[in-house]
C-alpha cells in the first residue's frame, strides 16, 4: 500500500454527480465564475441527444474551449478515457493552458459507479490521472420522494465522498433537521455541506478522505475500489450487457426536446408548463429550457422538477447561442405526445 504521506502521480479527478434538478449546474456555474478555477479542466456529460447544461454554464461553444479565467471545458461524447487522453495531449502540445485537476460533471441519471470504474481500471487513464473523490448534490425538496423511486440516487449517495445539500431554504427548519439526520444515517462517512450556508463547490473540492489509509486506497488501489462498487455494475470493463443496472435508464427514461424558431409569448409557455406540471409532474424528472420571448431581447432560462417550476432567469445576452427557443424534458415513461405544446 502507498504510504499515506505520498501523493499519487498524475492529475486528481473529482466527479460531480447528483440527481436531476439537484443543483449541479448551478454550483458549476458559480465555480466557473470564480477566479480559483483557472487550474481546472471541466468535463460535462449530458443525458439525451440534445442537452442544455453547456448553455446554462455559458462556457461551452464547441467540444473544448478555454474560458477567460483559464479554465478548460470539454464535452464528453461517450468515451471518457479518450476525452481525458485528448485533454492531456492538448495541454502537452500547448493548445490549451496547463491544468492541475479535472472536474467531471455527470448526467443526473448517471450511476457513478461505471464512471469511477472507468477512471480506476483504464490503464491509459491511469498513466496521467487518478480518481480523487466523488461529490454528490442532494435536493432537499425532493430527496426522500426520489430516493424511494430511483436507484441512481442511492448509488450517488452511497458512493459519495462529500455531499452538498441544496434548496434547504425551500423547506422548514424541522424538515431540514430530519433530512440531515436521515442523510447522516444513510451515508455517515461523507461530510455534509450546505449551499444555503454559503458553502460552495470550491469548498467541497478541498475536502479529502479524513482517513489517510482510505485516501491511499482511493487513489492507488483499484482492486479495493472495485470491491466497493461490487453489485453496481459488471466488473468487466468491456461489458456492454444492457441488462445491467447502469444501462437501465435507456428504457426507463426519455429525453424530449421541443424547439421554436419564432419568438414565443410568455403566457403561452407558462400555461403549457403549468399544465404539464399539474397533470404529469410525477413523471417529469426535470425540465430546462432557453426561451426567445416576445418583447424580451435577452434569453430567458426556465427549469423545474416534478410539479415545481422555479423562477426564470434572464441571461446577459445571446452571445453565440442560436436565437430560438429550446425546451428539454427528462421524463420517466411519459409519451412525447403528452408533452407536445398546444401552440406548436
Amino acid at each position: 500500500m502507498v504510504n499515506s504521506t505520498t501523493s499519487p502521480d498524475g492529475f486528481p479527478i473529482t466527479v460531480l454527480t447528483g440527481f436531476l434538478g439537484s443543483g449541479k449546474t448551478t454550483l458549476l456555474k458559480e465555480y466557473l465564475a470564480e477566479g480559483a478555477n483557472q487550474d481546472t479542466a471541466v468535463i460535462i456529460n449530458e443525458f439525451g441527444e440534445v442537452g442544455l447544461d453547456h448553455h446554462l454554464v455559458e462556457a461551452i461553444t464547441d467540444d473544448m474551449v478555454v474560458l477567460s479565467g483559464g479554465c478548460i471545458c470539454c464535452s464528453i461524447n461517450g468515451d471518457l478515457p479518450l476525452t481525458l487522453e485528448r485533454l492531456h495531449q492538448s495541454a502537452q502540445q500547448g493548445k490549451i493552458p496547463p491544468f492541475k485537476r479535472v472536474l467531471i460533471e455527470t448526467t443526473g441519471l448517471a450511476d457513478p459507479a461505471p464512471v469511477i470504474q472507468s477512471l480506476i481500471l483504464d490503464k491509459k487513464t491511469r498513466e496521467h490521472f487518478y480518481f480523487d473523490q466523488l461529490i454528490s448534490t442532494v435536493d432537499a425538496t425532493q430527496f426522500e420522494r426520489q430516493l424511494a423511486r430511483h436507484l441512481e440516487i442511492e448509488q450517488q449517495l452511497m458512493l459519495a465522498d462529500v455531499l452538498i445539500l441544496t434548496k434547504t431554504d425551500c423547506i422548514s427548519d424541522s424538515q431540514r433537521t430530519q433530512l440531515i439526520q436521515l442523510l447522516g444515517t444513510l451515508q455517515p462517512h461523507a461530510p455534509l455541506l450546505s449551499k444555503q450556508a454559503g458553502q460552495r463547490l470550491a469548498d467541497a473540492l478541498e475536502i479529502r478522505w479524513a482517513d489517510p489509509e482510505r485516501h491511499s486506497l482511493a487513489a492507488s488501489n483499484a482492486a479495493a475500489w472495485a470491491q466497493r462498487l461490487t453489485g453496481s455494475f459488471c466488473t468487466d470493463p468491456g461489458c456492454n450487457d444492457a441488462s445491467h443496472s447502469h444501462f437501465a435508464h435507456n428504457q426507463r427514461y426519455q429525453s424530449t426536446e421541443f424547439t421554436f424558431d419564432a419568438p414565443l409569448a410568455w403566457e403561452d409557455v407558462s400555461d403549457w408548463l403549468a399544465s404539464l406540471c399539474f397533470f404529469h409532474g410525477e413523471r417529469i424528472l426535470r425540465m430546462k429550457g432557453i426561451l426567445q420571448l416576445q418583447d424580451e431581447p435577452r434569453p430567458v432560462v426556465i427549469h423545474g422538477v416534478h410539479q415545481t417550476l422555479y423562477p426564470s432567469e434572464t441571461l446577459a445576452s445571446w452571445g453565440t447561442l442560436p436565437r430560438r427557443s429550446s425546451v428539454v424534458f427528462i421524463t420517466e415513461q411519459l409519451e412525447k405526445n403528452l408533452l407536445t405544446p398546444p401552440f406548436q
